[in-house]
């Protein structure tokens, strides 16, 4: 006979009664403290060129555009 402890469909009470930890990486970091980015002038460089080009870009598509040119 089968006793109400070993029922395959429930959990047991001991399982039940722990609590579930997240053990990812990415739900551990989320709990760390918030630092603030420092933006390198190395990274602002990069930054601003990328900036830069693609407002070159988008200008030198609107050129082609206006002169009837694809």
């Amino acid at each position: 006979m089968v006793s109400k402890h070993d029922d395959p469909l429930k959990p047991r009470l001991s399982m039940r009664s722990r609590p579930i930890y997240p053990t990812s990486a990415a739900s551990l970091s989320r709990h760390a403290p918030r630092q603030k980015k420092a933006y390198t002038p190395e990274m602002l460089y990069f930054y601003n060129l990328a900036l830069f080009m693609s407002s070159v870009a988008v200008f030198s598509l609107i050129a082609q555009r206006m002169n009837g040119q694809k």
